[in-house]
């Protein structure tokens, strides 16, 4: 747990989103190893539908690269015919909307990830271990590093093994130009749309308006990992800001209860 920093009202400290779950829920009460089991297995669920959702944003991917490339001539589904003129509004649509459906999926799983994550990063070596090994699809790649998870008493590695440096640069990189891939496609394609004006102007530009916000949407959307600060006011606090005679007052009711507790003579 960290530590708080007082001022003269308050206190505060960094929470993550795991522990922040893990305050707002009472584990004795819960008791903890059921309600473990019962969250991993929707996470599982979760991360079922989590892939289908990149499945189909891959999907629209290859669909978008076809239709600015002018690769595909007609097709036809469920009785509808696309011609080439639509297939770039309809490919940034899908681009777009399958893109936020993906961050939604992704954003679900976080939540429960970070319930994991906390009790990863509380744990000993022992824990994170007996974790990983109980919820492995709760946690990513890297946390299965064995720097992450940690040694046994008294024995450490001589040195890091070369083949767990390789991998962390690789991910990061490939992170990067998905990031960048991503917004590439979508601008190359918005453009295209723009310059077509299919059907008109004003659905040209009333697509791309809306795809850009579903973008923005599926990059803002909330991740539960990292930390926030939170501030809590005691009570002895909060009654230093009200005037004297109500502070006073206050106190003798405190003070009061407090002797017929038995706390103080």
């Amino acid at each position: 747990m960290g530590r708080w920093n007082r001022t003269s009202l308050s206190k505060s400290r960094s929470f993550s989103a795991g522990e922040m779950l893990h305050v707002l829920c009472d584990d004795s009460a819960l008791k903890e190893n059921k309600v473990n089991e019962e969250l991993y297995g929707s996470l599982l669920k979760l991360t079922e539908h989590t892939q289908k959702a990149f499945a189909l944003h891959l999907t629209a991917i290859l669909l978008a690269l076809l239709a600015y490339f002018d690769v595909l001539e007609k097709a036809s589904a469920a009785g509808l015919e696309v011609t080439r003129a639509a297939f770039r509004p309809v490919a940034l649509s899908m681009y777009s909307l399958s893109f936020f459906y993906f961050g939604v999926r992704m954003s679900k799983m976080s939540y429960l990830q970070a319930w994991f994550g906390h009790l990863f990063d509380t744990g000993n070596a022992r824990t994170k271990a007996a974790l990983l090994l109980r919820y492995p699809d709760a946690f990513w790649y890297f946390y299965f590093y064995s720097g992450a998870r940690g040694y046994p008493k008294d024995l450490f590695p001589k040195r890091i093994p070369f083949q767990q440096i390789i991998p962390i640069f690789l991910i990061v990189a490939l992170l990067l130009i998905a990031f960048v891939a991503s917004i590439a496609i979508w601008l190359a394609l918005a453009s295209s749309v723009w310059r077509s004006a299919f059907p008109s102007a004003f659905w040209a530009g009333s697509t791309i308006f809306a795809s850009g916000v579903l973008m923005l949407l599926g990059f803002t959307l909330p991740q539960n990992h990292g930390k926030r600060e939170f501030v809590h006011y005691g009570l002895v606090n909060l009654l230093q800001r009200v005037p004297e005679e109500k502070r006073v007052r206050a106190f003798n009711r405190i003070n009061a209860a407090r002797r017929r507790m038995g706390m103080i003579e």
